[in-house]
């Protein structure tokens, strides 16, 4: 019985270990397109991947994110950082509904750059699907 239980206990180190390494190979990926890739680029961009087309205020509730701190990083995510610099091209602005009050929603959806840096984390993350 201990022994069943050493083994067990050994085979959730190794999916622990495996885990890790995968999140480390995501972050290389990532690292790749801007060697500064903070965590709200990156919570933000993970949003977008499984929430594409939602409006930058949805973003913004949804993960618990100011409207300014969302639009920064969608902008870093787009074609342009807020800098003046090229942004990363990996996400890109629609206009979508108009409010009662003029102002217009912009839905967000993924590039084909976006896509495929999604596609290159879920083969990462699920290797065996």
């Amino acid at each position: 019985l201990n022994f069943l239980k050493i083994i067990n206990l050994s085979k959730g180190l190794i999916d622990q270990t495996a885990a890790f390494q995968r999140l480390e190979q995501v972050f290389t990926l990532l690292r790749s397109h801007e060697r500064e890739f903070p965590a709200q680029l990156l919570q933000v961009f993970f949003y977008i991947c499984t929430h594409e087309g939602q409006s930058q205020i949805e973003i913004g509730k949804s993960i618990g994110m100011t409207s300014s701190s969302v639009s920064r990083n969608i902008s870093w995510l787009s074609h342009r950082h807020r800098l003046g610099k090229p942004g990363l091209r990996m996400v890109y602005r629609k206009p979508g509904e108009t409010t009662k009050k003029g102002n217009q929603y912009q839905n967000i959806f993924l590039t084909p750059k976006g896509k495929e840096t999604a596609r290159l984390i879920r083969k990462i993350m699920y290797p065996h699907t």
